[in-house]
């Protein structure tokens, strides 16, 4: 599995690509690049201190499965169920190591691993946490 990552970037309101996370010596996160297309532009990026702060963003890691219509999973999105319509919220669950979902609009905690879930259910990605907050509803 390749790993992955995105950013939401709350100013622009919008999740982004990372092409790049560079960590301090102490090995907690420094800063990440992303939107740059080429590695020499991650380098000159990275040598005027165009890079931006982790503490600002909000960094999903790629579950190494994909939906229906072989669209990525990440950790935030939500995947409608397309048998049944029902909502589901994909979580990385550190407990366990792993992603797990959480059926949305549901008093109780219904919850199952994401790999298992998906070998049962035909599921599309519709959206994410971030850009779409409507479809929380009550989580």
């Amino acid at each position: 599995m390749i790993i992955k990552f995105r950013v939401w970037d709350p100013a622009y309101k919008k999740i982004k690509p990372i092409n790049g996370i560079f960590w301090q010596k102490d090995d907690s996160l420094e800063s990440l690049l992303y939107s740059s297309p080429s590695p020499s532009e991650i380098k000159e990026q990275s040598k005027n201190k165009k890079l931006f702060s982790l503490k600002d963003y909000t960094l999903m890691q790629y579950s190494g499965l994909k939906d229906v219509h072989y669209q990525p999973i990440f950790d935030g999105d939500i995947l409608q169920d397309i048998e049944s319509n029902m909502l589901w919220v994909v979580m990385n669950n550190e407990e366990d190591a792993g992603f797990t979902v959480k059926l949305i609009n549901t008093s109780g905690h219904i919850a199952h691993y994401l790999a298992t879930f998906m070998l049962q259910k035909p599921v599309k990605v519709i959206g994410n946490i971030y850009e779409h907050p409507e479809l929380r509803k009550q989580e």
